[in-house]
């Protein structure tokens, strides 16, 4: 390269980096002096000093400058320097985008590239990764235009390109959302340090991109799938993208849905899909598009609700029946046997406090129809309904296989009798746990236990061995 004098003059404000994109953002640049100015600014980039190479917006309304390039482009008059340097901020925005009028797009191309000046595919470049859309109009012709142009954007875009593949609408995501992930950091940090900005189309793209591949992770440092969800989804303490909620709640989660984690973990987990989503059973429709996800977290609030349940009733103590109740059911409940659950109250106030939780929606039965203090739990087991009374009454068990209907768990208001059994034949122990009637005699002995189990394995081949449900310590 031959030598190239300068002559000297006052430093502008800004300092170097100011100096270096006054020298290459001329139009046109000396040949030479862009040579030198894009050496020196590869150099700084390398050491951690780029910033985005300046992308020149629109500087009137989107919609006004849109319908005057699209005249243009659909009547083949030629663009002028103002049109070209703000066309591609009207591809994707606006009342008329330019991206939506057949063959707009692919003259544009030819315009910018015919102009032969850097910044206009700049301009590009960042319009593209602002939107990085698939399903729109244009954007992988316009993708494909830049990742075969590499040589005139220059740094610090052609090593984007290369490293992050950020002109891959496939790949570009998955590459941010992976570096991320390796360096314990966010895709907006990525992108930044790669020196293009924050262009919000690709960030949320990676963002998405990353969630999708925590929520299908195989179980196994708990705290640090929560922490990262946890640091993807908020920012200050607020969440960083509204649009990708439902993914964030699903990574938080999903991950731990083919078991039951440890209680500080799933607390974590928990905690989280709740604050991003809220509580399923009484705002449902905020977890439309996330059904895996709801169905864990409902989950988990049944196994919160039975917990609660048990421990306002229990007494303490190593033969209080409300223990040996407590470990049966939750051992049932932490293979993933129980599909939904519900606890019905009397409606008198001598209950305690609502067990299911914030949000949901009580189950009562009907005014005056019970003794004060007296609960039913609820639960449906594949296509067995079982309701397991308090105050020493029996647990019923139908069975929707066999024509018995049972009660329905998406009633507000029971009446007692549609939670009691009525059997035929004698009274025998073994003829009434035949047909789904068990009285809770011999907790200590897992007496009771041990019928409910042998009907569950007839019934659905689930299998509960006595060790699984023993009253430890």
């Amino acid at each position: 390269m031959s030598a190239v004098r300068l002559t000297r003059r006052a430093a502008p404000a800004g300092g170097l980096r100011a100096a270096i994109a006054a020298f290459t953002g001329s139009d046109p640049a000396p040949r030479e002096v862009s040579i030198a100015c894009a050496a020196v600014a590869e150099r700084l980039a390398a050491e951690g000093w780029a910033r985005p190479v300046a992308a020149v917006r629109p500087s009137e309304p989107i919609d006004a400058a849109a319908e005057r390039i699209a005249r243009a482009l659909t009547s083949g008059e030629p663009l002028g320097r103002r049109d070209l340097r703000q066309a591609p901020w009207c591809l994707w925005a606006g009342v008329l985008p330019l991206a939506d009028i057949p063959g707009a797009v692919a003259r544009l191309i030819e315009a910018i590239d015919r102009a032969g000046r850097p910044r206009l595919v700049t301009s590009l470049a960042a319009a593209l990764l602002d939107t990085f859309d698939a399903a729109r109009s244009g954007t992988a012709e316009v993708a494909a235009f830049l990742a075969a142009n590499l040589a005139q954007l220059g740094p610090p875009w052609d090593r984007a390109a290369r490293d992050l593949a950020i002109f891959s609408l496939d790949e570009g995501p998955k590459r941010v959302a992976q570096a991320a992930l390796d360096r314990g950091t966010v895709p907006e940090a990525i992108v930044e340090a790669a020196g293009i900005g924050r262009p919000l189309g690709l960030v949320v793209a990676a963002h998405r991109a990353g969630f999708a591949r925590l929520a299908a992770t195989a179980v196994g440092d708990g705290p640090r799938i929560v922490g990262t969800v946890t640091r993807w989804a908020f920012e200050d303490g607020r969440v960083r993208h509204e649009s990708l909620r439902q993914a964030a709640a699903e990574a938080a989660v999903e991950p731990f849905g083919r078991g039951v984690p440890d209680g500080a973990v799933r607390g974590a987990a928990l905690d989280l899909a709740l604050r991003l989503l809220g509580d399923p059973r009484g705002a449902e429709s905020r977890w439309t598009g996330a059904s895996r996800a709801e169905a864990i977290v409902r989950r988990w609030l049944d196994g919160v609700a039975l917990t609660s349940f048990f421990t306002e009733r229990s007494g303490g103590g190593d033969e209080d029946p409300w223990l040996h109740r407590r470990a049966f059911w939750t051992a049932l409940w932490e293979r993933g046997h129980i599909d939904a659950m519900r606890i019905v109250t009397a409606d008198d106030g001598a209950s305690g406090a609502e067990p299911m939780g914030a949000g949901a929606v009580p189950a009562r039965f009907a005014a005056g129809t019970v003794a004060p203090g007296h609960t039913a739990l609820l639960m449906r087991v594949g296509t067995l309904t079982i309701a397991d009374w308090s105050h020493g009454a029996p647990c019923f068990i139908w069975d929707g296989e066999r024509g018995e209907g049972g009660p329905d768990l998406t009633c507000d208001v029971f009446q007692p009798d549609a939670l009691r059994k009525v059997l035929s034949g004698d009274n025998t122990e073994a003829n009434s746990a035949k047909q789904g009637r068990f009285l809770h005699r011999g907790s200590a002995a897992y007496r009771w236990q041990g019928l409910v189990a042998d009907y569950l394995r007839g019934r659905r081949g689930i299998i509960l061995e006595r060790q699984d449900y023993e009253v430890r310590g």
